[in-house]
């Protein structure tokens, strides 16, 4: 699979091993879950890194890049990510800044990672409490997916790749949704799921995306779907929410606004919340503060003067930019959510 960027062209495969170049100089930054784990690795060339939302910091990355530095690392060496996400934005941060820009290859080892962020070219970091407010855009020379690291995925871990994974198939047609439904229906009733089809059409939607509008310019500011909220979310819970449940509910707080400005019918709504609530069902967001989270979102990239702007769904494949004049109408809509999320569990 190769991913067209004007950053530079870069490869998927889905492969269970990486050799090294031998005459590379390789830099291993490794999600410290993995430290016990048979992973065979030079030790002298890498870091272990506890990954958290914290350590997003722009404190705690330069600590990384010291280490790094004091390890002898050059222009010329290669920077190797093996972890998620929250490792993957660390890595392509590093490697962007760190000698005006290093290769870096990323070994993804979780469902949300191997089906998502993988791609797309996106860099970021936290800043002061906001999420992801410092980055731009610097992708991985190649990508290897190893499906082996998804054989240990605790529940939630699976659940929070399933619920970042789900706003592609809401995005893209209704034979895509019902395959995503389907799967999520038989994860809940027979533990059984096609995850590696899932993870390439997951991948597939997103390409087409993202090699049209790569700098979100246009058509890709509709990944957004659900993460304006699902970012408040995450934030709100003081993380404690993993980052794809977080996006599940921020999922069907869009779609029931939609609702209610008349986009979706009752029976399209439903339709749409069954399989997010199978997702995001051993959660609530009975506590959340709708006051802190319209105030959270007034700090989102895509509220411009001051009104927020949210990716809202007018049915399966037809999202929309709806801009919100007044706060009150959203926070009324926040307020009605909750309720008739209670009415209707």
């Amino acid at each position: 699979m190769i991913i067209k960027s004007k950053f530079g062209n870069y490869t998927v495969e889905f492969k269970n091993y990486f050799n090294e170049n031998k005459k590379q100089k390789y830099f291993y930054l490794v999600d410290s879950f993995f430290k016990k784990k048979n992973i065979k690795l030079k030790e002298t060339n890498t870091i272990y890194i506890k990954a958290s939302e914290k350590a997003k910091s722009y404190i705690h990355v330069s600590t990384i890049i010291n280490k790094l530095l004091k390890k002898n690392i050059d222009k010329n060496s290669i920077i190797v990510c093996i972890g998620g996400g929250t490792l993957q934005d660390i890595t392509s941060f590093i490697a962007h800044i760190l000698f005006r820009g290093i290769s870096w290859i990323f070994i993804p080892t979780t469902l949300l990672a191997q089906s998502d962020s993988c791609i797309g070219s996106k860099i970021s970091i936290n800043f002061k409490g906001v999420k992801n407010i410092l980055g731009g855009y610097y992708p991985p020379q190649k990508i290897y997916i190893n499906q082996n690291f998804l054989k240990s995925l605790k529940e939630k871990d699976l659940l929070s790749g399933l619920g970042e994974m789900a706003h592609y198939y809401y995005l893209s047609d209704k034979n895509k949704f019902n395959f995503f439904t389907k799967n999520i229906h038989s994860y809940f009733d027979k533990k059984n799921i096609e995850l590696d089809k899932m993870i390439k059409k997951s991948l597939k939607i997103k390409q087409t995306f993202i090699e049209k509008d790569e700098l979100e310019k246009n058509i890709r500011i509709y990944l957004n779907y659900g993460h304006s909220f699902g970012h408040a979310i995450e934030a709100i819970s003081n993380f404690k929410i993993p980052h794809g449940i977080a996006v599940c509910f921020g999922l069907q707080i869009a779609n029931y606004i939609s609702f209610r400005l008349g986009f979706l019918s009752l029976d399209q709504l439903f339709t749409l919340q069954k399989p997010l609530k199978l997702i995001s069902k051993n959660y609530n967001l009975k506590k959340y503060n709708e006051l802190e989270m319209i105030k959270i979102l007034k700090k989102d990239k895509k509220t411009i003067n001051n009104k927020i702007r949210l990716i809202l769904i007018k049915n399966i494949g037809k999202p929309f930019i709806k801009k919100f004049e007044k706060d009150s109408l959203l926070l009324k809509y926040l307020l009605d959510f909750k309720k008739f999320n209670l009415k209707y569990n």
